[in-house]
Formats: C-alpha cells, structure tokens, sequence
C-alpha cells in the first residue's frame, strides 16, 4: 500500500494476475453489486444501486490508480442512504402498530399507544 495523489493505492497480487485483467474482474464485480441492488423489487434499493453504479463509474474516470480504497470510501458514504430507508421504513411501521426492532437511539418519535 502506498499514497498515490492522497489516496490509498493497494498493491495487491491474486492468484489469477496475469489471466484476467483487473478491469475485467472489477467489471464482474461492479456487475454482481449492482445487478443485485437493481433486481431488488424496492425503488429505494434500486436507487442505492444507481448511486453505488455512479460512484463506481465516477471512481473508474477519476481515480482508478486508487480505485479500492476511494470506492470503499464512496460506498461508506452511500452506506447512509441505507440508514435512512431502514429509519423511514422503521418510522412508517411504527404509526402502522408494527413493533419496531431499531435501538432506542434510532426509533422513530412516534410511540406506540
């Protein structure tokens, strides 16, 4: 590992280096994330699929000498769209009379009766 332009640039080396090009495995990758997230029968899901398949793409374009460590970064920071839906959904569950399982510190305002 080394900092290329103020990002993390991890020197790995797989198995298969030689066989396949990383383009092509981070391809396969970013095919296998983000199909899962669009084949979801939630719209928000699938939002968070295009959100991860932009941060993917705007990684690729401007930082692929950094690309792991400035996707997971991303990723991290998208991490908190899924906190919202789970709040959300928490939320319209709860004034539903649905229990909601979230910790105290994550409940909706809206008690049951």
């Amino acid at each position: 590992m080394e900092v290329v332009e103020r990002s993390l640039d991890y020197k790995t080396t797989l198995i298969y280096d030689g066989i396949i090009t990383r383009t092509v495995l981070r391809l396969f990758y970013a095919a296998l994330v983000v199909g899962a997230l669009f084949l979801s029968s939630h719209r928000r899901i699938q939002v968070f699929g295009g959100l991860i398949a932009a941060s993917l793409a705007l990684t690729y374009a401007f930082y692929a000498y950094a690309f792991i460590s400035v996707w997971c970064f991303f990723a991290a920071i998208l991490s908190f769209y899924l906190v919202v839906i789970l709040i959300r959904d928490a939320h319209a569950a709860g004034q539903k009379g649905v229990l909601c399982h979230l910790p105290a510190c994550c409940r909706p305002s809206a008690r049951l009766p």
